[in-house]
């Protein structure tokens, strides 16, 4: 895999998930759901193959009830890595954006840590402890 870009660190949990515009309003929920528990600031990222990405930010922001300890910043996975690099196929309902989750470690290197969620989860209750969970190699 040939990495094109890196995403910039920003301070506060890192929270991941990977979208396109058919799960875009799948998205938003999950994300909101995430919001509503809100106790340290997040910088949620989001993954997509939309080439304007700037337009969907702009979409979240416009969707979403976002407190001030938290950003969102969308990205289009053309501009992180190489994806003709990676041969990814549609097959079925498994979407190339179910990949994206993948890349993680290769282009969010700056960070400790990061959380992947899924775009159809609900978040009940704030999501602290599992940034605070010992790992071996720490």
């Amino acid at each position: 895999m040939r990495v094109l870009n890196q995403v910039p660190y920003v301070s506060g949990n890192a929270i991941v998930f990977a979208t396109d515009w058919n799960y875009f309003d799948f998205a938003v929920v999950a994300i909101q759901s995430l919001l509503n528990h809100l106790n340290h600031n997040v910088c949620i990222h989001v993954f997509t193959d939309v080439q304007d990405s700037k337009a969907m930010e702009e979409q979240f922001y416009e969707s979403l009830d976002i407190p001030k300890q938290a950003s969102i910043a969308v990205y289009c996975i053309d501009d992180l890595i190489d994806l003709d690099s990676l041969k990814l196929k549609d097959s079925g309902y498994i979407s190339k954006a179910t990949y994206y989750r993948l890349i993680i470690p290769e282009v969010m290197q700056s960070y400790d840590r990061v959380l992947y969620l899924d775009s159809d989860i609900c978040v009940t209750h704030s999501l602290d402890e599992l940034f605070e969970i010992p790992f071996e190699n720490e």
